[in-house]
């Protein structure tokens, strides 16, 4: 029910769902001049949402800095991946990644580098309705052709949001009796909340924040003024976590 709630909350969220609505509602009202102001609003909506320098500005505020990954040092028992990364094509057999995947990759980059030991991978079914096995597994299997022994392996495929992802890592933590601190590897923007819910469970976790999207300022025209789709579809991930925290905080997630 949690998740279906969650799921039914990020939909309403969304500022495409905010754009489109009003404009619906701007384009069948009888009131012609209350429509026209929707009508309106929703265009500037549109220009808000998709505008970088606005998106840089608010984002900048809230997700940390990206880790800089030659200041790790030493070498941790696991790496953390988290999922949310990837779907799954099966009838090519194949894995399909996201804006995320910076997170896959760093997680076997710290691998490479022998910075980490073992890799958790973290992700069940992510959507209500799915077909295919989840992300944890198929990206188990993914990093055994690439090479990585099974015997440093791990997987997490039963969770479907991020407390899950905390609840379920601290049963195979505590199963390879792994207590010292491991490394948590996730998005900029979704780090604080990865990280309160890790602690809340009693995981001590270095956070290692990867794929930051707030970027650096730049001071030019197209920056400043035109719009751009990928802009809108970066805040439905802020918005989506900003909502998250506080669900979470009242839940006692956090």
């Amino acid at each position: 029910m949690f998740h279906l709630f969650s799921k039914l909350l990020y939909f309403l969220s969304t500022p495409v769902t905010w754009i489109f609505f009003t404009l619906l509602l701007g384009l069948i009202l009888k009131n012609k001049a209350r429509g026209k102001k929707l009508i309106w609003t929703s265009l500037i909506l549109l220009y808000i949402f998709s505008n970088q320098f606005i998106h840089n500005q608010v984002n900048g505020i809230w997700e940390p800095p990206m880790t800089n990954l030659e200041s790790i040092q030493g070498k941790y028992p696991v790496g953390v991946v988290l999922g949310g990364y990837s779907i799954m094509a099966p009838a090519a057999h194949q894995v399909n990644f996201n804006e995320a995947a910076d997170r896959l990759v760093t997680g076997l980059e710290l691998y490479q580098q022998k910075k980490i030991k073992k890799i958790l991978f973290c992700g069940g079914h992510g959507n209500i309705f799915h077909d295919t096995p989840p992300e944890g597994q198929y990206i188990a299997e993914l990093a055994l052709r690439l090479n990585i022994p099974k015997k440093d392996i791990l997987v997490e495929s039963a969770s479907k949001n991020t407390w899950q992802n905390a609840v379920n890592c601290k049963v195979v933590l505590d199963s390879l009796e792994i207590t010292g601190p491991v490394l948590l590897i996730t998005s900029c923007t979704h780090m604080s909340r990865s990280l309160a819910c890790f602690n809340k469970v009693g995981i001590e976790a270095v956070p290692v924040c990867v794929d930051g999207i707030s970027g650096k300022h730049k001071w030019l025209f197209d920056y400043l003024f035109l719009p751009d789709a990928y802009i809108i579809m970066s805040w439905n991930r802020v918005i989506h976590e900003w909502i998250g925290t506080v669900v979470y905080k009242l839940m006692g997630y956090n």
